[in-house]
């Protein structure tokens, strides 16, 4: 992959209100073979493709696999899912999204509050930007720059699954030439 500065930022995904899968320009591609497991283990039926609506009354609103304590495919999420939050620039440039940068929660956003029996408790610090879509506490079983993985790190397991998901959307780019 391609080393930039994007790929060393820290975004503590799943440490929000979901706000990417709320957002009107939330768009998700799904492999057959996706479709087939979500259908054989889940019971869902999903399309495809799918994007949401863009009134909040609206059912069509929110993610179909939308719980209040996040996707309930859990691991089994789409591969485009997992890739959340890199996306291609217009130069087909791995980076993370803007709508991320701007809005989800980051480990700058927490002050450490106090650590109680292994757990690490952090408080939303006032200074944080844009709050809307971060929760006000959160505890971590390690300290917060310990746990949150840069999203281009070696140990982000999904790369590859992004490589996949990148390479069904668009087939003319070659992710070899972002490759170190």
């Amino acid at each position: 992959m391609k080393h930039t500065k994007w790929l060393d930022k820290k975004i503590m995904c799943g440490y929000c209100k979901f706000a990417c899968c709320t957002n009107p320009s939330f768009h998700v591609d799904i492999s057959e073979e996706e479709q087939k497991l979500y259908k054989e283990k889940y019971n869902k039926t999903l399309p495809l493709s799918w994007s949401l609506g863009k009134d909040p009354s609206d059912p069509e609103h929110y993610c179909p696999n939308l719980t209040p304590n996040g996707c309930e495919l859990g691991e089994d999420r789409p591969a485009y899912c997992k890739s959340y939050p890199l996306e291609l620039d217009k130069n087909n440039a791995i980076k993370v999204g803007t709508f991320v940068w701007l809005h989800c929660p980051k480990p700058q956003d927490y002050e450490f509050s106090h650590e109680e029996n292994g757990k690490y408790y952090y408080k939303l610090a006032e200074k944080a930007h844009k709050k809307w879509n971060k929760q006000r506490e959160i505890d971590l079983p390690e300290p917060i720059d310990e746990y949150f993985k840069p999203v281009g790190s070696n140990t982000y397991e999904y790369y590859e699954n992004l490589r996949f998901a990148y390479e069904r959307m668009i087939p003319t780019i070659n992710l070899e030439d972002y490759s170190e």
